[in-house]
């Protein structure tokens, strides 16, 4: 046991020391865009298609693109917002509603 235990501990020695270790970074290809309003608790609709989120809430895991993000809470106005996002954005976003007259 003990001559594995050591023939062990001498590979992972071997191991750390390679100096041609292969290195790489991942990149974020996705947004995430936070979401608010006044007043809060508004639906959030990307592209005319209710997300199951209401404000204030983050919209996570976006393509890189356009998209329409609209608003709507009863006794305010439909607020619509065209927003542009990048790889590994992190956008806040924030929505003023105006009462229905």
């Amino acid at each position: 046991m003990k001559k594995f235990f050591s023939l062990l501990v001498v590979i992972l020695l071997f191991c750390a020391c390679r100096e041609n270790a292969v290195e790489f970074t991942l990149e974020q290809s996705t947004a995430n865009v936070f979401v608010n309003s006044s007043p809060s608790e508004a639906q959030i609709y990307l592209n005319n298609s209710f997300t199951g989120k209401m404000t204030p809430d983050t919209l996570k895991y976006l393509e890189p693109g356009s998209y329409m993000v609209t608003l709507k809470l009863s006794g305010y106005k439909d607020s619509s917002k065209v927003i542009s996002v990048e790889p590994a954005d992190r956008i806040s976003i924030f929505i003023l509603m105006r009462d229905k007259l």
